[in-house]
């Protein structure tokens, strides 16, 4: 009987252990030499509401580090990157619960080096490569939605505002099947903002979208909601 009592433990701790450790992130890839002044990554997301942690490491020197903690399954690295370095980035999945998946598999990313002397042209700098916007609260209330976020301005060309649009979403691709909830022109001088509107009988659980416009271009930034 003691050999019974034993193996239903066994298997209950797994099947438990199996239902809150959140799955792998798989997919991971990142930019290779395609931007000057940042390394893209992105990858398939696990669940609505996980978070996933990054980190980033050199293997020449090895360093190791750590550098975000996001809802969604993209992120654009900008942190002290040199030309000429190769980055090893891993992902790990995080669930509401706190724990934390196994890391991803490795994805290199690397800068591309512009000859001395060179810079990229004005055409080719793009909006997403001049503002930075990190989500910091993606919530729904039983009154309003909340969209709080931080900005950070890289180029001297952006305007003094732009247009901020706030979408309701189910699978954080804008569409035409989304919802516009809120819009607002906001400075680019601060470093902080907050987009927030009624809840018009749309679901807690989905994802809010921030489309930013600005000489003529836009950033879409997404959030899975978490319900308060």
């Amino acid at each position: 009987m003691k050999y019974l009592y034993f193996f239903l433990f066994f298997f209950a701790g797994h099947f438990l252990s199996a239902q809150t450790t959140p799955a792998t992130p798989a997919g991971l890839t990142a930019s290779y030499k395609k931007y000057h002044n940042r390394i893209e990554l992105s990858w398939r997301a696990t669940a609505p509401d996980h978070r996933y942690i990054i980190v980033r490491s050199t293997r020449s020197p090895r360093s190791v580090t750590y550098l975000d903690t996001v809802d969604q399954n993209r992120y654009i690295d900008r942190n002290n990157l040199r030309g000429s370095t190769d980055y090893v980035y891993r992902v790990q999945a995080m669930g509401a619960n706190g724990s934390v998946s196994a890391p991803s598999e490795e994805a290199v990313g690397a800068l591309l080096v512009i000859a001395e002397g060179n810079t990229p042209g004005k055409d080719s700098i793009r909006l997403e490569d001049c503002l930075t916007i990190t989500p910091t609260e993606v919530k729904a209330t039983p009154s309003v939605y909340v969209f709080r976020f931080l900005m950070k301005k890289h180029c001297s060309t952006l305007p003094d505002t732009a247009a901020f649009r706030l979408y309701f979403s189910t699978d954080a691709q804008l569409d035409d099947a989304d919802t516009l909830l809120e819009r607002q022109n906001i400075r680019l001088s601060g470093n902080r903002g907050a987009l927030t509107a009624r809840r018009q009988q749309l679901p807690a659980t989905g994802y809010l979208l921030l489309l930013v416009t600005a000489n003529d271009q836009t950033v879409l930034v997404s959030g899975a909601m978490r319900e308060e």
